[in-house]
């Protein structure tokens, strides 16, 4: 019974799906280095969450590539400055 799961044992509805809005994942970290996945690869955003408003300083590390996973247009910072990669 457990070799072989039938959708009756694990329905579709127990996947996880993020929280509304979090659609942007880390798909290139510069955190990153062999083994370690860093700190944020794999990790969901809100668009909130990665644009910084004119004045204030960038939280997120040169080199950061996220991916939209309902469009797949990629933004990355590129000195200190949110850009399409």
């Amino acid at each position: 019974m457990f070799l072989n799961p039938t959708l009756e044992e694990y329905p579709i509805e127990t996947i996880y799906r993020p929280p509304k809005g979090y659609e942007w994942k880390v798909i290139e970290d510069p955190t990153r280095s062999m083994d370690d996945p860093g700190l944020f690869y794999g990790r969901l955003f809100r668009i909130f969450d990665i644009h910084i408003y004119p004045g204030e300083k960038s939280i997120w590390p040169d080199g950061i590539v996220f991916q939209s996973l309902k469009t797949g247009e990629k933004l990355a910072y590129v000195q200190g400055k949110l850009q399409k990669a």
